[in-house]
């Protein structure tokens, strides 16, 4: 048993597999596969016939990647048959699906990295607010704590100019009696000494 008879035996088993499942995409696989295998054992008629199916549930599906490799192994087989108009036809139907889809996937690819970059920029501007929102946030509460410290400064202040005050108004009411009462002392004192002389 040769390589390719050993390959088709696991495609087959492969397919069943798919079949049981009932994965289409696997199927068609599958049969794009065995066509793969038969067109190189140069079977073109089951190359064909496998490359058929393929096609019908790739084209049902619009798995454009199976319907495009699909079109390519047509244009393979075909081209190997030595029927160069079919050939070229389903070469022509390859390229142009191939530059779709490779231009769709560009496009999709830059789509992609357009949202990504608008979805970046748009995270870098949320996390500057963020970080700004945050760095006001702190300065307030520095603030708040300064007019704190101030009016907490002011009140010890106020209350030590308080005790000053009230200090320096009872050491005054002291020497003011003192005051009165040397004068008091004077009088009495003159008093005496006029009654004395």
């Amino acid at each position: 048993m040769g390589q390719y008879e050993k390959a088709l035996d696991f495609l087959f088993s492969s397919l069943e597999i798919e079949l049981s499942q009932g994965t289409k995409k696997g199927e068609a696989q599958s049969y794009e596969a065995i066509s793969e295998a038969y067109l190189k054992m140069g079977d073109h008629k089951k190359a064909l016939e496998f490359n058929r199916k393929n096609f019908e549930i790739a084209d049902s599906l619009q798995l454009m990647q199976l319907i495009m490799l699909s079109k390519k192994q047509f244009a393979e087989i075909y081209k190997s048959m030595k029927s160069f108009e079919k050939a070229l036809l389903y070469n022509v139907e390859y390229e142009a699906l191939k530059d779709s889809i490779y231009n769709n996937d560009f496009k999709n690819k830059i789509t992609d990295l357009q949202v990504s970059f608008e979805f970046d920029q748009k995270q870098r501007d949320f996390d500057q607010r963020k970080l700004n929102n945050s760095i006001r946030e702190n300065e307030k509460q520095l603030q708040r704590t300064y007019l704190i410290l101030v009016f907490i400064l002011l009140l010890v202040f106020g209350i030590l100019i308080y005790y000053e005050i009230r200090s320096k108004n009872a050491t005054n009411q002291k020497l003011k009696e003192s005051n009165a009462l040397l004068l008091n002392e004077k009088e009495k004192l003159f008093n005496a000494l006029s009654d004395i002389s």
